[in-house]
């Protein structure tokens, strides 16, 4: 079966975005090393601040050989799914992988889109260590 990692970008603009980001990202690899080669990571995040295009920025953090399709138009939550619904289009899996803070927001979204198999996968940095620091 054929799985679709989404691992959706955080305003590099805010702070912490880099930490969130990297989260997401460990993340997004962790499942796609436990489903490859039929797996996909889709990286989403555009520039919605003015700090650097998200998708991009997770993009130059991945090792090689990795399987990837960056999405760097969307600004928002709304606009990751959206841009997404084409590029997940002959997968048999979508997997969505943000923060927890982000969790319940982006699931009743992506559900609205998404009709094929969901599994959710959190970030591995919550955001309350994130504030301890």
């Amino acid at each position: 079966m054929k799985t679709a990692i989404i691992v959706l970008g955080h305003n590099l603009s805010e702070p912490n975005a880099e930490e969130i980001n990297y989260s997401r990202l460990m993340g997004g690899l962790y499942v796609y090393f436990q489903e490859e080669p039929n797996a996909t990571l889709i990286l989403s995040g555009g520039n919605p601040s003015g700090g650097g295009i998200e998708s991009i920025w997770m993009k130059n953090r991945l090792p090689g050989g990795i399987n990837y399709i960056v999405e760097t138009e969307s600004t928002d939550t709304i606009e990751n799914f959206s841009f997404c619904l084409e590029l997940v289009e002959g997968y048999d899996i979508v997997v969505l992988v943000t923060s927890d803070f982000h969790m319940e927001r982006a699931c009743k979204i992506f559900k609205k889109y998404f009709l094929a198999y969901l599994y959710i996968i959190k970030s591995f940095i919550s955001s309350s260590f994130l504030n301890s620091q």
